[in-house]
């Protein structure tokens, strides 16, 4: 049985055409393979530039700062808009336009902050539905983020309790971690080494935050 007929078949000159299309196909597909492997290469790297870029933002010194100020102002009972929460909005609106273009997958977004957008959106909705009025369009990818990794988090069967009272005890340990945090970042830069044992009744900065991250 004959599979592959070649008698007739020219390689080079008139009729050879077959064949150099063929060979240009494979080439072609070749390239094409080489080329996606190199921007899925290059995607991974820019997400993990991003993140890493987004915790750098989150944890410096500035940030920190700008979130005890808004918890304190909520934790006092001050009325009104927290003044750094605007810059803590624009956080959490560029990780939104981050994922929403592609440059965080959405489950990675929902594991690593999945937390902080929740609880920070659950401080700040109803002052960004009121200013609204001013600017419809305030916040609106941190709000839809929001509802995203609410949407997994239902899925997963993990929802958090967002109540009042939760949001409120939340709030009271974010200072108390918040104020550690800084308090041992002062102290490391002023050289300061730690005593131990640690006198009773004294603070325990260390212990406030061994294994929290401060959302």
């Amino acid at each position: 049985m004959t599979i592959v007929n070649l008698r007739g078949m020219a390689i080079f000159g008139p009729g050879s055409e077959w064949l150099w299309a063929m060979l240009e196909a494979a080439a072609l597909s070749v390239t094409g393979i080489a080329i996606y492997r190199q921007l899925r290469a290059a995607g991974a790297a820019n997400a993990l530039n991003a993140a890493a870029s987004l915790d750098t933002r989150w944890s410096s010194e500035t940030h920190l700062r700008m979130r005890l100020a808004a918890l304190m102002h909520r934790a006092a009972g001050k009325p009104g808009w927290p003044p750094t929460l605007m810059e803590i909005g624009n956080f959490f609106e560029d990780l939104a336009t981050l994922q929403n273009h592609g440059h965080l997958r959405l489950e990675d977004t929902w594991e690593e902050w999945g937390r902080a957008v929740q609880l920070w959106w659950a401080l700040a909705r109803q002052m960004v539905l009121e200013d609204r009025a001013r600017d419809p369009a305030l916040f609106t990818g941190w709000e839809r983020l929001n509802h995203r990794l609410e949407g997994l988090d239902r899925r997963a069967g993990r929802l958090l309790d967002l109540n009042a009272a939760t949001v409120d005890a939340w709030v009271e340990s974010q200072i108390t971690i918040l104020i550690a945090r800084l308090t041992l970042d002062q102290e490391m830069r002023s050289g300061v080494i730690p005593a131990w044992p640690i006198e009773p009744g004294g603070p325990d900065p260390v212990a406030e935050i061994a294994g929290v991250k401060a959302t």
